[in-house]
């Protein structure tokens, strides 16, 4: 108060301000302005007709912009924010002014308003406040102000062709980012004004509070890779997150996670580290640094990565065996099963893969990527469960119920993909992935071989890996089983239907 009173002081007689013997002890500073409303009315002589009278007596220049400028930080006239707008001529003045909203509109009334005045208004911001960071900056100041929001509603469908777009984006971004509003099918819009958003220099961005912060840090993260301004705003919104925060730890993953898929791997590491250093416990941080420090073929890191520094990166019992190997795609931040070739075999590997085009059969490991990594080394990638450990079928000792199960499994796999026209050389175990469970699943992974089926011996071929499937899982067992599953066994003449229904049996 004490400052606006100095102002006046320095420019009553500009403005022609009356005052009485109070009020000039005020001015003067001879008494202290300690009773409220006496001092806000004397604020209030300086209408819009005087400050009008004011700026045509001072004529255009730094003047009469320092006059207005003073006015307008305690003026609760609309006309006399507009008369401000338009002193504003050079690119100093219109970021201090943009910097100033959100302190100036709280106090006045833009419902009185008329609409000619909202839409010169707006017509000003547009025209004065070129960068469209600045006018977003400008825009928020004001839309802080809810009898702004209410009239500013009301005049946005009248507005011009050229200004409606650009203050709708805005105004989409504010409510979504800023109020913190549902989207609601304006995905678009949204998507534009955050787009201005994001230009804004670092300081203006930091300048949030934290909550809406975060709010823009999502929405940035979903813009890497389409837009040059988003990793940089997402960087620096993330570094001023307090390091210990479950905040931090989520959007530094996420800002990980995207960095990846971007290939972008030397940021995605340093974030990571930052991660380690800030929360070193954090066991993500720990497994996506183990697979961009190990062996790689191409994006896929060799072995699942370690969640701690003492964990073995590979599944226990996982020699390499039939090709399949663990791995970790790095662009998906997924455990694969991955098996590779020789150059010489890159056309088979092709083959493969155009065969298991359009399959999609119980039991079969869903196929990923076929490709070629560096030298020429052919690979074919199929997805690893999820939500549970498994490993290559291996020859050790198990009970005879799991191996019946796991036979029965493996010749459902074996006969569907018969009745899918495909057939594989063998069906060998280290085909098959075994999940670590009381009931393990069998999942076909190893597609080495796989070619259409011959319709003239298909029958034959089924009957012959139907046998060689069962009697290699269950001639450990032999003793144990009944007599008619024994005799089966020795039976080169036995259809995949009949051993399906011994199994079940048995």
């Amino acid at each position: 108060m004490k400052r606006h009173l100095r102002f006046l002081r320095e420019h009553r007689k500009l403005l022609k301000l009356r005052v009485n013997a109070t009020e000039d002890l005020l001015l003067n500073g001879v008494r202290e302005p300690e009773h409220r409303g006496r001092c806000l009315h004397l604020l209030s002589k300086v209408d819009h007709s005087a400050v009008v009278a004011a700026c045509a007596r001072l004529g255009e220049g730094a003047a009469r912009s320092r006059l207005l400028a003073g006015l307008v930080r305690f003026s609760t006239d609309p006309g006399i924010l507009l008369l401000f707008l338009e002193s504003l001529s050079d690119p100093a003045s219109r970021r201090a002014a943009a910097g100033a909203f959100s302190k100036v509109v709280g106090r006045l009334d833009f419902a009185a308003m008329s609409e000619a005045r909202m839409s010169r208004l707006l017509e000003q911001i547009a025209a004065i406040f070129i960068e469209d960071h600045e006018r977003a900056q400008v825009l928020f100041g004001l839309l802080h102000s809810p009898s702004f929001r209410s009239s500013f509603a009301e005049a946005l469908p009248r507005l011009s062709a050229a200004l409606s777009p650009g203050f709708s984006a805005l105004s989409a971004a504010w409510e979504v980012v800023i109020a913190g509003q549902p989207t609601a099918g304006r995905d678009g819009l949204v998507r534009q004004g955050v787009v201005t958003l994001l230009a804004a220099p670092e300081a203006q961005l930091l300048a949030y509070p934290e909550e809406i912060r975060l709010r823009l840090l999502k929405v940035s993260l979903e813009l890497v890779g389409e837009l040059d301004d988003a990793e940089r705003a997402a960087a620096a919104l993330l570094e001023s997150l307090p390091k210990d925060s479950s905040a931090y730890r989520d959007y530094a993953l996420a800002r990980v996670r995207v960095l990846l898929r971007q290939q972008i791997d030397v940021r995605a590491r340093w974030q990571l580290k930052q991660l380690k250093t800030a929360q070193p416990n954090c066991q993500d941080a720990l497994e996506l640094l183990s697979a961009l420090d190990g062996k790689r073929l191409g994006r896929i890191a060799l072995g699942w990565p370690r969640r701690s520094n003492k964990a073995s990166g590979r599944p226990s019992g996982q020699a390499r065996r039939g090709g399949l190997e663990p791995g970790f795609w790095l662009d998906h931040q997924c455990r694969v099963w991955l098996r590779r070739g020789v150059p010489e075999e890159k056309s088979r590997f092709e083959q493969e893969w155009r065969a298991l085009a359009d399959v999609l059969l119980p039991g079969l490991a869903t196929p990923l990527i076929q490709g070629c990594a560096e030298g020429g080394v052919p690979f074919f990638l199929v997805a690893a469960l999820s939500n549970m450990e498994e490993q290559v079928l291996d020859g050790q000792e198990r009970p005879l119920a799991v191996d019946l199960s796991l036979a029965a499994q493996g010749l459902a796999v074996i006969a569907a993909l018969h009745r899918g026209g495909l057939t594989l050389p063998d069906a060998r175990r280290h085909r098959f992935l075994c999940s670590s469970e009381r009931h393990p699943r069998l999942r076909l992974a190893d597609f080495s071989g796989l070619q259409p089926a011959n319709a003239a011996d298909c029958e034959v071929r089924l009957r012959l890996l139907a046998k060689r499937w069962c009697r290699d899982l269950l001639g450990a067992h032999s003793e144990q089983l009944s007599s008619d599953l024994r005799s089966l066994l020795q039976n080169n003449h036995v259809a995949a239907a009949q051993w399906a229904r011994a199994l079940a049996v048995e």
